[in-house]
C-alpha cells in the first residue's frame, strides 16, 4: 500500500488519527453497538489500522436517519426552509397586489379626461353660426351695445312665457352639445380632491380642460381658410373662423348652459363654468386673441361676452381679470370717442362689481351653498336673510 491508508488517502501512522467523518462507511461492512450512550465502531475487515483508529463517539455524532442526526436536521432546515420561501412569496404576491391597486387608481386619478376632440357632428361652423344667431337674434354686426328686447332676453327680465319660449329654443337646439362635454363623457379633476379647488389648481387645469375646445378652434380657422382665395386673405379667414368658434363656444358654455340646465345649477357651477374658464384662459394666452379680432374688438355688445366667465368664477383673481379686461376696453372706446359704447361698458363694469363686492367679502357666492352642498356661515346667513343679491338664480 506503499505507506498510504487505502480508505482515507491518509499515511499510514501518521500521528493523530482522523476524525470519525473521515472514514467513507460505502466503502467497507461495519457493525455499531451501543454502549451506555456511545457508539463503537470496530475496525473494518480488510488491513488492520492502527489501534489510534478506533475511537469512541459521543452521542453528538448522530446515526443516519435517527433523531437528532445530522440527516434529520437536514430535513427540518430544508422544510423550513420551504416553508419560509413560500411565505416570503406570499408577501411578495400580496405587496405586487397592493402595489399594482395603487398604481390603478393613481393612473385613474391622474388620467386625462375622456375625451380629447369634439364630436364634429355637434361642433362645426354651422353650430358655431347657430349658437350667434339665436343668442344675438337680428342685431346687425355693426352694432357696438344692445336694444332692450335682446338684454331682457339675454338675463331673462322679460315676461315669464318669453324666458320659458328661450329656454326651449336653446334646450333644443344646443342640449346634445353640452351633454357631449357633460361630467360623464368629460369628468373633470374633482373639487373635493386635495389641493384641486385652489386657483393654482384651477390655472394648473386648465390646458388640459381646454384642450378639445382649442382643437375645434384650430378646426374652425382651417375649414375657414380652406373657403379663402388664397394670400393674406386666407390668414384674416383663418383668424376669423377661430374669433367666431371662441365666442359661440364660450356662449354655449358659459351663457346657454344656465338656460339649459335652470334646474340644474350644481352642473353649471361646478361643470360648465370650469369648461368656459378654462377656454377663455387658453384664447386670451393665445396670439392673435380671438377677443381683439377686428369684428369684435370694437364692439363691446360682442366682446363683453368673452370676458362673462370670469365674473361667475368665484376666485377672486378673475374678477380682478374681468375688470382690467373691461378697462382695456373702456379705455379703446374712450379713444375712439363712443360714448354709447362706453356707457354700455360702464354699466358692464358695475355689474361686474356687484359681483366681485361678494366674492371679496365671503370669497365665494354664498347663495351657491346650499346647491353645492357647503354650509352657509352665521354671517352669509344674515347677508342673505337681509337681501344679498342672488342675481336671478332664484336661492
Amino acid at each position: 500500500m506503499s505507506g498510504v491508508d487505502g480508505l482515507n488517502g491518509l499515511p499510514l501512522g501518521s500521528g493523530r488519527p482522523p476524525m470519525l467523518t473521515h472514514l467513507r462507511p460505502q466503502a467497507h461492512a461495519r457493525t455499531r453497538t451501543r454502549l451506555n450512550g456511545s457508539i463503537l465502531l470496530p475496525a473494518p475487515a480488510g488491513p488492520q489500522l492502527p489501534s489510534q483508529y478506533f475511537r469512541e463517539t459521543s452521542m453528538d455524532v448522530k446515526e443516519p436517519g435517527a433523531p437528532g442526526s445530522p440527516r434529520q436536521a437536514t430535513k427540518r432546515t430544508s422544510r423550513k426552509a420551504k416553508r419560509e420561501i413560500r411565505q416570503k412569496a406570499k408577501n411578495v404576491q400580496a405587496v405586487v397586489a397592493i402595489a399594482f391597486a395603487a398604481f390603478v387608481v393613481i393612473i385613474a386619478a391622474m388620467s386625462s379626461p375622456a375625451i380629447s376632440t369634439l364630436n364634429k357632428r355637434l361642433f362645426n361652423a354651422a353650430t358655431y353660426s347657430r349658437i350667434q344667431h339665436v343668442w344675438f337674434g337680428d342685431l346687425p354686426s355693426s352694432a357696438t351695445t344692445a336694444p332692450s328686447d335682446i338684454a331682457k332676453k339675454w338675463f331673462g327680465a322679460g315676461p315669464p312665457e318669453d324666458k320659458a319660449a328661450f329656454d326651449k329654443t336653446c334646450t333644443s337646439a344646443f342640449r346634445d352639445a353640452l351633454v357631449s362635454v357633460g361630467p360623464k363623457a368629460y369628468p373633470l379633476p374633482a373639487l373635493d380632491a386635495p389641493g384641486n379647488s385652489s386657483y393654482a389648481a384651477e390655472l394648473a387645469h386648465a390646458p388640459t380642460i381646454a384642450a378639445p375646445f382649442a382643437a375645434a378652434l384650430t378646426d374652425a380657422a382651417q375649414e375657414k381658410e380652406g373657403s379663402g382665395s388664397g394670400g393674406s386673405s386666407d390668414i384674416r379667414a383663418r383668424e376669423e373662423g377661430a374669433a367666431d368658434a371662441a365666442l359661440s363656444l364660450i356662449l354655449l358654455l358659459d351663457q346657454l348652459s344656465r338656460n339649459i340646465f335652470r334646474t340644474d345649477q350644481k352642473l353649471v357651477y361646478g361643470h360648465y363654468d370650469r369648461l368656459s374658464r378654462s377656454l377663455l384662459r387658453h384664447v386670451l394666452a393665445t396670439s392673435p386673441r380671438a377677443d381683439l379680432h377686428p369684428k369684435f374688438r370694437a364692439k363691446p355688445v360682442f366682446r363683453m361676452w368673452f370676458y362673462m366667465p370670469l365674473m361667475h368664477s368665484e376666485f377672486l383673481e378673475d374678477h380682478r381679470r374681468y375688470k382690467a379686461l373691461a378697462a382695456e376696453l373702456l379705455a379703446e372706446l374712450e379713444a375712439r370717442g363712443d360714448k354709447e359704447a362706453e356707457e354700455y361698458v360702464r354699466q358692464s363694469m358695475d355689474f361686474g362689481e356687484r359681483h366681485t363686492s361678494i366674492i371679496e367679502k365671503f370669497g365665494r357666492y354664498p347663495y351657491r351653498n346650499e346647491i353645492m352642498g357647503r354650509k352657509t356661515t352665521k354671517e352669509e346667513n344674515e347677508w342673505l336673510e337681509a337681501g344679498g343679491e342672488t342675481f336671478g338664480t332664484g336661492k
